[in-house]
């Protein structure tokens, strides 16, 4: 294969900043399985310790992480704690909520 043919042959792959956002949202996905609403400043606690370990690729910042939140139909509503440790809450939304 020549170097000419790589970048045809791996064109179908996504942009490494896509493909990060998507490993990262599907093991949002499995930690919020069975929840209904979280703090950001936790999801991103919970996160860092899974990219310490090495099990998702580390989050660019908190933007990252909201983007995320609003692809997978989480919807912020309110905030939680008080001064340096206030962050916005994301609820789930039900589909039907969403397609209104």
């Amino acid at each position: 294969m020549s170097l000419i043919s790589i970048p045809y042959f791996f064109g179908a792959l996504r942009k490494p900043d896509e493909t990060v956002t998507a490993r990262i949202a599907i093991f949002t996905t499995r930690l919020l399985r069975n929840t209904d609403e979280i703090a950001l400043h936790d999801l991103g606690e919970q996160l860092t310790a899974a990219a310490n370990l090495g099990r998702v690729p580390r989050y660019s910042d908190n933007s990252h992480l909201v983007v995320i939140m609003q692809r997978l139909g989480w919807q912020k509503q309110g905030w939680a704690g008080q001064g340096a440790m206030r962050s916005p809450v994301y609820r789930r939304v039900a589909a039907a909520a969403l397609a209104a």
